[in-house]
């Protein structure tokens, strides 16, 4: 009998946590599909070798991006930031003043380009997969990666946070920042982390780390 194909295991995993989100109005995802997603990434862990990168990017960007389609068409609307907050301090930039915002400069940036588009409720979770798909990418790059990428990016815990929040856009410039400063180019990845910063503190404290790691 062959054995089960760790893709296709990942990607399984994948379309049930889809397929859960058609069938319930659940937001939760600490039952059913973190069991089956964990068992996908037991097959793939014995299989690593085999686990493509490009499957596991792709997975990456599908899972949120289907799960927002999902909640946009069940008219899901999410916390008060995706419904007022986002959209009232990225309408304020277009119209010329800087908000009152406990964001950093790069988040408000972002509010103001999904309200110039649509709105942040719109586009906001696929331009977070977007993100989960630079992080599987750099991930993948790294000894074993691919499976640590899928592990990261494939754990339905976190659809709240890629379909309702921006974290996902800090997370891809600081995974980006530290495999390029695992590839000695540190002009790029003092630019990501520049940038990551500017949206929100946390990748600031990669920069501190790296010091101590090259001192």
């Amino acid at each position: 009998m062959k054995r089960l194909d760790p893709n296709l295991a990942l990607a399984a995993a994948v379309a049930f946590t889809v397929l859960v989100e058609v069938l319930t109005r659940s937001q939760a995802r600490y039952g059913p599909e973190c069991v089956v997603t964990g068992l996908a990434l037991a097959v793939a862990w014995r299989r690593r070798d085999q686990v493509r990168p490009l499957v596991v990017v792709g997975l990456a960007v599908a899972l949120p991006a289907l799960i927002g389609i999902v909640h946009l068409a069940k008219h899901v609307d999410g916390d008060i930031d995706i419904q007022q907050v986002y959209p009232s301090q990225g309408q304020a930039l277009l119209d010329g003043s800087y908000p009152h915002s406990e964001y950093p400069p790069g988040g408000v940036l972002l509010f103001a380009l999904e309200q110039a588009i649509r709105t942040p409720r719109a586009l906001n979770p696929f331009a977070m997969a977007v993100c989960q798909g630079v992080t599987a990418w750099c991930l993948a790059r790294l000894p074993r990666g691919p499976w640590l990428a899928a592990a990261v990016a494939l754990w339905p815990v976190n659809a709240f946070f890629w379909e309702f929040k921006f974290d996902a856009l800090p997370t891809a410039l600081l995974v980006l920042g530290l495999v390029l400063a695992l590839d000695q180019r540190w002009s790029a990845a003092g630019v990501a982390f520049g940038a990551g910063a500017a949206v929100k503190w946390t990748p600031a404290i990669a920069c501190v780390l790296l010091v101590l790691w090259r001192l």
